[in-house]
């Protein structure tokens, strides 16, 4: 019995096979946590991602302004939605249902001035930049916040 065990020992494919087994526990042990961190982290943008690729928005903040200016102006609810940026949608669909509220958004000027265009805060998800336009009308003044979404398209975040 210590003859078989001596000659099994000896062999040199089982300690290159003891050493690649091994190996791969340790790599597992190391990069596991990174690669499930990784995939946790898709699975959770998986939702922005999808609804940046459905939605409408403008390759700069002020083509989406223009847009959902042109849908508002239009009457066209759904596609004044579709420029804006996901999160918010049930906010402003909510809002919109008053007709003053809606009245309010479609008498948003047409001509804006862009006062900032930066990066989106460190903990934000399904944001790359962030940009803010400013207008003004006889009786009012106030700002439209926008963010390029993870497609890369400019949506309309806030209105005020």
């Amino acid at each position: 019995m210590v003859n078989k065990l001596k000659k099994i020992l000896v062999q040199p494919y089982l300690w290159i096979i003891i050493g690649l087994v091994l190996v791969i526990i340790l790599a597992g042990l190391v990069l596991g946590p990174t690669i499930l961190e990784r995939i946790r982290w898709r699975q959770w943008q998986a939702p922005f991602l999808d609804d940046a690729r459905t939605s409408l928005g403008g390759d700069s903040p002020e083509t989406a302004y223009k847009g959902f200016w042109q849908a508002l102006q239009a009457g066209e609810r759904d596609t004044a939605l579709a420029y804006v940026i996901g999160v918010r949608r049930p906010y402003f669909q909510t809002a919109w249902e008053d007709p003053a509220l809606w009245a309010l958004d479609q008498s948003l000027p047409e001509t804006t001035t862009l006062v900032f265009i930066g990066d989106c805060l460190s903990d934000a998800m399904a944001c790359k930049k962030r940009a803010v336009l400013s207008y003004s009308t006889a009786t009012t003044t106030g700002r439209i916040e926008l963010y390029q979404n993870l497609a890369g398209r400019w949506q309309i975040g806030d209105i005020y």
